[in-house]
């Protein structure tokens, strides 16, 4: 199961991943947490205009992606912060539901992100570590480059780098596609098109983790 922040994350950090495990005949699951309504820097359209366009965008990266359900939280844009806790009772119920053997989400330490991004990874650690607190290592990060503080586990999407591509593509108004294939640093260029990083949270020990497992700021 993917969980992340707005309509191209899934497929920016993770497209790779969830194409090889369709590939393998793993079921795989999206959860989708704003319409990304306010991202229209590469557009120029935003509002409701932008959400309709982003919600079709990732239905088609979803079926390039051969990704078997997708849900979408709705959120509004830049608001995930302020309703996480509705994010996280959301979460614990599809989560109790699948029963996911993985979630991949965004990394909350990677500072450079998004509000929403780290808000999301937060819901997602407060939805597994509720429903049962042993089970955080069913949750891995998802990370743009290898952390040498941090345990990293690297995975080789090269086999699938054509259908990232495809679902990178199909979020034109993000223009997704054009960072993919520009020149972009060496790191951020092979994390896209070569490998995927994820940090798995278990091995976790930072107080600024661990207290993901409550709500409080």
């Amino acid at each position: 199961m993917g969980v992340f922040a707005h309509p191209d994350d899934e497929s920016l950090l993770a497209g790779g991943t969830l194409a090889l495990a369709r590939a393998e005949g793993i079921r795989s699951l999206l959860v989708t947490v704003t319409r990304g309504e306010r991202g229209g820097k590469f557009s120029g359209i935003y509002g409701k205009r932008l959400a309709i366009t982003r919600t079709h965008e990732l239905v088609r990266a979803a079926a390039a992606l051969n990704i078997t359900t997708v849900h979408h939280l709705q959120i509004p844009d830049m608001g995930v912060r302020k309703a996480r806790v509705e994010a996280r009772n959301t979460l614990i119920d599809i989560i109790s539901r699948n029963t996911p053997q993985i979630i991949v989400t965004h990394d909350p330490l990677d500072t450079s992100q998004h509000s929403d991004h780290i808000a999301t990874a937060r819901a997602v650690v407060g939805a597994v570590t509720h429903i049962n607190p042993s089970w955080p290592h069913v949750i891995l990060f998802a990370a743009f480059k290898p952390n040498a503080d941090r345990l990293t586990y690297a995975l080789d999407i090269d086999s699938c780098r054509d259908i990232k591509m495809l679902a990178c593509q199909a979020h034109a108004s993000q223009g997704l596609f054009r960072v993919a294939t520009s020149s972009i640093p060496v790191d951020v260029y092979y994390a896209v098109n070569h490998f995927e990083y994820f940090i798995p949270y278990e091995n976790e020990t930072t107080a600024d983790v661990k207290r993901h497992h409550t709500d409080k700021k």
